[in-house]
Protein backbone atom coordinates (compact mmCIF):
# COMPACT_ATOMS: atom_id res chain seq x y z
CA UNK A 1 0.00 0.00 0.00
CA UNK A 2 1.16 3.52 -0.78
CA UNK A 3 0.99 6.29 1.78
CA UNK A 4 1.74 9.97 1.42
CA UNK A 5 4.97 10.58 3.31
CA UNK A 6 5.24 12.95 6.26
CA UNK A 7 7.60 15.14 4.21
CA UNK A 8 5.12 15.38 1.34
CA UNK A 9 2.36 16.10 3.85
CA UNK A 10 4.43 18.97 5.32
CA UNK A 11 5.22 20.43 1.87
CA UNK A 12 1.53 20.22 0.95
CA UNK A 13 0.57 21.95 4.20
CA UNK A 14 3.12 24.74 3.60
CA UNK A 15 1.94 25.35 0.05
CA UNK A 16 -1.69 25.41 1.10
CA UNK A 17 -1.44 27.38 4.34
CA UNK A 18 -4.64 29.18 3.51
CA UNK A 19 -6.46 25.87 3.23
CA UNK A 20 -7.94 25.05 6.62
CA UNK A 21 -8.41 21.33 5.99
CA UNK A 22 -5.04 20.26 4.50
CA UNK A 23 -4.68 17.31 6.93
CA UNK A 24 -8.18 16.07 6.13
CA UNK A 25 -7.39 16.19 2.40
CA UNK A 26 -4.12 14.28 2.87
CA UNK A 27 -5.86 11.74 5.13
CA UNK A 28 -8.56 11.30 2.47
CA UNK A 29 -5.89 10.72 -0.19
CA UNK A 30 -4.15 8.15 2.03
CA UNK A 31 -7.45 6.35 2.61
CA UNK A 32 -8.06 6.31 -1.15
CA UNK A 33 -4.57 4.91 -1.88
CA UNK A 34 -4.99 2.17 0.74
CA UNK A 35 -7.96 0.79 -1.21
CA UNK A 36 -5.60 -0.38 -3.97
CA UNK A 37 -3.14 -3.29 -3.99
CA UNK A 38 -0.66 -3.61 -6.85
CA UNK A 39 0.00 -7.04 -8.35
CA UNK A 40 3.25 -8.05 -10.01
CA UNK A 41 4.09 -11.73 -10.10
CA UNK A 42 5.13 -14.55 -12.41
CA UNK A 43 4.44 -18.26 -12.47
CA UNK A 44 5.43 -21.23 -14.62
CA UNK A 45 2.18 -23.10 -14.28
CA UNK A 46 -1.16 -23.68 -15.95
CA UNK A 47 -2.65 -24.42 -12.51
CA UNK A 48 -4.16 -21.88 -10.07
CA UNK A 49 -1.67 -19.57 -8.32
CA UNK A 50 -2.54 -17.05 -5.59
CA UNK A 51 -1.40 -13.50 -6.39
CA UNK A 52 -3.00 -11.87 -3.33
CA UNK A 53 -4.79 -12.90 -0.15
CA UNK A 54 -7.15 -10.50 1.60
CA UNK A 55 -8.65 -10.94 5.06
CA UNK A 56 -11.72 -8.74 5.62
CA UNK A 57 -12.52 -7.42 9.08
CA UNK A 58 -15.12 -9.33 11.07
CA UNK A 59 -18.80 -8.53 10.40
CA UNK A 60 -18.11 -6.68 7.16
CA UNK A 61 -19.03 -6.70 3.50
CA UNK A 62 -16.30 -6.27 0.92
CA UNK A 63 -16.34 -5.78 -2.85
CA UNK A 64 -13.15 -6.53 -4.76
CA UNK A 65 -12.33 -5.56 -8.33
CA UNK A 66 -9.39 -7.44 -9.79
CA UNK A 67 -7.81 -5.93 -12.96
CA UNK A 68 -4.87 -7.89 -14.37
CA UNK A 69 -2.93 -8.41 -17.60
CA UNK A 70 -0.96 -11.58 -18.36
CA UNK A 71 1.85 -12.20 -20.84
CA UNK A 72 3.25 -15.64 -21.47
CA UNK A 73 6.94 -15.03 -22.11
CA UNK A 74 7.68 -17.99 -24.42
CA UNK A 75 4.78 -17.43 -26.83
CA UNK A 76 4.11 -13.71 -26.32
CA UNK A 77 0.41 -14.44 -25.81
CA UNK A 78 -1.57 -11.87 -23.79
CA UNK A 79 -4.74 -11.92 -21.72
CA UNK A 80 -6.60 -9.24 -19.80
CA UNK A 81 -9.25 -9.55 -17.12
CA UNK A 82 -11.40 -7.36 -14.91
CA UNK A 83 -13.52 -9.23 -12.40
CA UNK A 84 -15.68 -8.00 -9.50
CA UNK A 85 -16.99 -10.04 -6.58
CA UNK A 86 -18.80 -9.34 -3.32
CA UNK A 87 -18.14 -11.17 -0.04
CA UNK A 88 -19.04 -10.86 3.60
CA UNK A 89 -17.29 -12.07 6.74
CA UNK A 90 -19.27 -13.31 9.71
CA UNK A 91 -18.18 -15.65 12.54
CA UNK A 92 -14.63 -15.62 11.09
CA UNK A 93 -15.80 -17.14 7.78
CA UNK A 94 -15.91 -15.46 4.38
CA UNK A 95 -18.84 -16.20 2.07
CA UNK A 96 -19.84 -14.84 -1.33
CA UNK A 97 -22.94 -12.69 -1.65
CA UNK A 98 -23.37 -13.26 -5.40
CA UNK A 99 -21.61 -14.93 -8.27
CA UNK A 100 -18.43 -13.33 -9.56
CA UNK A 101 -19.08 -10.70 -12.19
CA UNK A 102 -16.78 -10.80 -15.19
CA UNK A 103 -16.56 -7.17 -16.23
CA UNK A 104 -14.05 -7.79 -19.01
CA UNK A 105 -12.13 -10.69 -20.50
CA UNK A 106 -9.90 -10.71 -23.57
CA UNK A 107 -7.56 -13.63 -24.24
CA UNK A 108 -5.47 -14.42 -27.30
CA UNK A 109 -5.86 -18.09 -26.54
CA UNK A 110 -8.12 -20.05 -24.19
CA UNK A 111 -6.45 -21.28 -21.01
CA UNK A 112 -5.72 -18.04 -19.18
CA UNK A 113 -8.10 -17.45 -16.28
CA UNK A 114 -8.59 -15.51 -13.02
CA UNK A 115 -10.87 -16.06 -10.03
CA UNK A 116 -11.72 -15.09 -6.48
CA UNK A 117 -11.84 -17.88 -3.91
CA UNK A 118 -13.36 -17.67 -0.42
CA UNK A 119 -11.31 -19.92 1.85
CA UNK A 120 -11.94 -19.83 5.60
CA UNK A 121 -11.42 -16.28 6.84
CA UNK A 122 -9.71 -15.08 3.64
CA UNK A 123 -10.37 -14.18 0.03
CA UNK A 124 -7.77 -15.31 -2.50
CA UNK A 125 -7.22 -13.76 -5.90
CA UNK A 126 -5.86 -16.41 -8.22
CA UNK A 127 -4.54 -16.60 -11.78
CA UNK A 128 -3.99 -19.46 -14.19
CA UNK A 129 -1.53 -19.40 -17.08
CA UNK A 130 -1.95 -20.72 -20.58
CA UNK A 131 0.74 -23.40 -20.25
CA UNK A 132 3.67 -24.34 -18.04
CA UNK A 133 5.71 -21.51 -19.59
CA UNK A 134 6.61 -18.49 -17.50
CA UNK A 135 3.70 -16.01 -17.39
CA UNK A 136 4.00 -12.48 -15.98
CA UNK A 137 0.93 -11.00 -14.26
CA UNK A 138 0.53 -7.25 -13.59
CA UNK A 139 -2.45 -5.36 -12.30
CA UNK A 140 -4.29 -4.09 -9.26
CA UNK A 141 -7.04 -4.94 -6.82
CA UNK A 142 -9.49 -2.31 -5.64
CA UNK A 143 -10.98 -3.03 -2.22
CA UNK A 144 -14.22 -1.48 -0.96
CA UNK A 145 -15.10 -2.55 2.58
CA UNK A 146 -18.04 -1.67 4.80
CA UNK A 147 -17.85 -2.74 8.42
CA UNK A 148 -20.93 -0.95 9.68
CA UNK A 149 -18.96 1.89 11.25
Amino acid sequence: MSNISDGARQRFRQKLQSLEFADEIVDGLNEFLQRFVLISNQFSSNDWNTVHTYSPVEDSAVMLTFSVIAKELDTGKYAGFKKTAMFYKDNSLVSGLTIQQSDFTDVQERGFSVRFLAEGSQIKMQVKGLSNSLTKWKGSIQIEQHSGE
